[in-house]
């Protein structure tokens, strides 16, 4: 806070694409435009850092690796379609939300770049 309204934008577009988090609510205060999003349950890094820290190496399965990044590149792909290139993935910039599955969910849009500048 305060997020840069580039950052929104693009967020904004990638929204009801499954892997981005939706925006709950956004406005403008004093300090400048805010936005809510839900609370996801932990950082790909920090995951990675805590198999390393188990002994693991840092490392998970490759099942888990690959569905992780199937389900990556196929944000990457729905975003990509609305008109947005996120420019900074990377372990920090993924989250993962627990359910019947962990779902990873593509976050910072704060470098993110619209393909075409009149959307």
């Amino acid at each position: 806070f305060p997020v840069p309204q580039q950052e929104l934008r693009c967020l904004s577009l990638a929204q009801r694409v499954r892997g981005v988090p939706e925006i709950v609510e956004s406005g403008e205060t004093e300090r400048g435009t805010f936005m809510v999003m839900p609370v996801l349950w932990a950082c790909l890094a920090n995951v990675l850092q805590r198999l390393d820290h188990d002994g693991l190496g840092g490392r998970m399965s490759w099942e888990a690796a690959k569905s992780l990044g199937r389900m990556l590149v196929k944000t990457l792909q729905g975003i990509h379609a609305k008109g947005v290139v996120h420019c900074d993935v990377k372990p920090e910039n993924v989250m993962l939300r627990r359910g019947a599955c962990v779902t990873p969910y593509l976050v910072d849009f704060g470098r993110a770049r619209r393909t075409d500048p009149n959307l």
